[in-house]
């Protein structure tokens, strides 16, 4: 029996020749508006501009990395601009970075490690949408959040240097994909204090006991015993 090419999609194509000319399926974020509206919490985001986003990342580093490493899924392949991802909600960031064993159980130095920071950006948002039924008028599908790293950032590419010159791209998280995450384009850089720092928190402070636990029960996660680490979450 021949399979059809629905069972089996194997590589995501490469951009249509001439997506210059498309128009991108886009969407326009302000107040993480979005994000918001599709999980029902709309109260007190119309007037907030700096309604955050959230990051990961090594507490002797600063949240706002903009990396051209060609490491991560939308980088630039030729790592010529850089790029700084976001998740929508907390739960985005962790599920995307957290480093855990065949056991479920969380690694110790990871955790002792990183912190997460709260982001606010000072003005609204467009961003390709990766999320939705617009990717049909770019011939595009649900493997450019999920399949190879060297085909999303020939996208990532595309979506650059497009005339419309999208901040960035909105896409669903592939390890959880009821979650979004944002990657944003290094040109939003340019413009002075669009991107603020609101707080930084170790994943091991006492205030985020509760968070990191409804995380661990989430995603039935564990935490190996250690003496620095507290038992109780």
């Amino acid at each position: 029996m021949v399979q059809s090419e629905e069972n089996s999609p194997g590589l995501h194509p490469k951009p249509p020749e001439d997506i210059s000319q498309r128009q991108l399926p886009t969407i326009c974020i302000k107040n993480n508006y979005p994000y918001l509206l599709k999980i029902g919490k709309l109260e007190g985001i119309i007037d907030n501009l700096n309604a955050p986003f959230f990051r990961v990342h090594l507490k002797k580093y600063g949240p706002l990395h903009f990396g051209c490493s060609g490491n991560n899924r939308f980088d630039d392949p030729h790592r010529k601009y850089g790029v700084l991802y976001l998740g929508c909600d907390e739960s985005s960031s962790f599920r995307e970075t957290v480093k855990f064993n065949q056991k479920n159980l969380i690694d110790q130095h990871w955790l002792k490690e990183r912190c997460i920071s709260k982001i606010g950006i000072n003005r609204g948002l467009t961003l390709v949408d990766l999320t939705a039924n617009g990717l049909t008028q770019i011939n595009a599908d649900g493997r450019l959040s999920t399949g190879s790293y060297q085909i999303a950032q020939l996208w990532s590419l595309a979506f650059y240097h497009h005339p419309s010159q999208p901040d960035g791209i909105y896409y669903r998280s592939r390890k959880d994909p009821s979650l979004y995450c944002i990657a944003l384009f290094d040109r939003i850089k340019t413009k002075t204090n669009q991107i603020i720092i609101t707080s930084t928190i170790s994943f091991l402070d006492k205030s985020y006991q509760h968070k990191l636990g409804n995380f661990c029960e989430t995603y039935k996660f564990g935490i190996p015993k250690d003496d620095k680490i507290p038992d109780k979450l």
